[in-house]
């Protein structure tokens, strides 16, 4: 796909694939598919980015925005 007809989250996916490992890709990725309100994708995403890193106040509240607005949407699945 070409870069230019690319949806952001598609730009970072990709960035994620050349180094999965990248807290600050994975977190991204997360904030951009909440931005697009893909908001499941975007929970699970920022839940491994917690998850790489748990001290990260950013990610945490990215995800505690995230479930609100799932709550907002009713489509949370029992989320803690």
């Amino acid at each position: 796909m070409r870069a230019s007809s690319m949806r952001p989250w598609q730009r970072v996916a990709e960035a994620i694939e050349l180094d999965p490992h990248n807290f600050a890709y994975v977190s991204d990725l997360g904030w951009t598919l909440l931005l697009a309100e893909r908001y499941q994708e975007a929970e699970a995403t920022l839940l491994r980015a917690t998850a790489m890193n748990p001290s990260n106040d950013r990610a945490q509240a990215n995800l505690e925005y995230c479930r609100e607005q799932m709550v907002e949407r009713c489509l949370c699945h029992n989320s803690e």
